[in-house]
């Protein structure tokens, strides 16, 4: 959602507060000719907090990036990049857990309750 040409840096997390979403993250992938669209290897989750800056924010995820490349780093090494791509990796942080498996519960709910027609109408 947050990839691309021009996303980087700071703006990638302005854009996400901007968006307002719940969760945002890191992701290391496959590089090819665009911006962002490899194959992933990994990701990371991270919430949003009520009160995050997009400063606050890009700290935070920082501390997850580190750890989603080093992560895809041994993969490459230990020859698993295949094994990756059909199963990407995603790590979430012990303490975020439990909100993460809340908002999935709901996501879950919501989709049930919606019902897409044959032309993908709701």
């Amino acid at each position: 959602m947050f990839g691309g040409k021009g996303f980087y840096g700071i703006r990638v997390h302005q854009a996400v507060l901007t968006a307002g979403v719940n969760y945002t993250g890191a992701t290391a992938h496959l590089a090819d000719r665009e911006y962002d669209t490899g194959d992933v290897l990994v990701r990371s989750v991270v919430p949003v907090l009520g009160d995050d800056t997009a400063e606050i924010l890009q700290k935070r995820v920082l501390g997850v990036e580190h750890k989603t490349l080093v992560r895809a780093v041994k993969a490459l090494a230990e020859n698993r990049i295949e094994e990756l791509i059909k199963n990407p990796v995603t790590l979430i942080r012990e303490e975020d857990k439990e909100g993460i498996r809340e908002f999935a519960q709901g996501l879950m709910t919501l989709c049930e309750a919606l019902t897409v027609t044959d032309n993908g109408e709701l």
